[in-house]
């Protein structure tokens, strides 16, 4: 009958609109995921050379340089994700590669945005999107740059010695240094001495004084 046929056309259309909808989503999730991509691939291309700039193979002029292309970078990087995450959140269903885009460019921020987005962070690991040990690493990061001691022993400082002109490399103050192993075990982080010696093999050898004050190590940075 006419009615039958009429309700079967309904049924039709709305299916299409249904499909048609979803494959614009699908598109959308996919040319995210594809610009997060490329967003870490920008993030690590110019850090390629981060090691070898950073102990002292290259003239100052030659790191200024570096520096400065790497921060007008992150600052492209940031205006794209902090503008996805302040109007639509965390995106599901992202590729590993365009959710560890995402927590590069807010741990290569400012202490600022690292405490503005670590809690989404927080989330995503819970949600198994991100490695625990990655988000204790911008925690530990947080707590140095907020003059707090670290919990996981994830972080380093490096100063001029002003005698020598060569770098020198400190772990930052450890809040708990006899727990330190545990504590990284934990977070499926290698122990502290086999994470140190990594930085050796590298050129950087970063010394850990566990009696070392933040205040020490400040006036050190600021040759005092």
């Amino acid at each position: 009958t006419y009615s039958k046929v009429l309700k079967m056309k309904k049924l039709l259309s709305t299916a299409i609109i249904i499909c048609t909808v979803f494959a614009a989503t699908a598109q959308d999730y996919r040319s995210v995921d594809s610009l997060l991509c490329e967003i870490y691939r920008k993030d690590q291309r110019v850090r390629a050379n981060f090691e070898t700039v950073f102990t002292g193979k290259l003239p100052q002029d030659s790191v200024l340089k570096f520096v400065q292309t790497m921060h007008n970078t992150d600052q492209e990087n940031q205006a794209v994700i902090y503008k996805l995450l302040d109007e639509q959140g965390w995106p599901d269903n992202l590729s590993p590669l365009a959710n560890q885009a995402i927590f590069l460019v807010v741990d290569h921020g400012n202490i600022t945005d690292q405490q503005k987005y670590f809690p989404l962070i927080e989330q995503q690991v819970k949600k198994g999107n991100l490695d625990k040990s990655s988000c204790m690493t911008l925690y530990d990061r947080i707590l140095m740059h907020t003059g707090k001691k670290q919990i996981y022993g994830t972080q380093t400082v490096s100063y001029t010695d002003k005698q020598t002109g060569d770098q020198v490399f400190y772990l930052w103050p450890v809040e708990n240094p006899s727990r330190l192993d545990s504590l990284r075990k934990a977070i499926n982080l290698p122990p502290i001495e086999q994470y140190l010696e990594v930085f050796k093999q590298r050129g950087m050898h970063v010394i850990w004084d566990k009696e070392l004050t933040i205040d020490e190590i400040q006036k050190k940075k600021a040759g005092l």
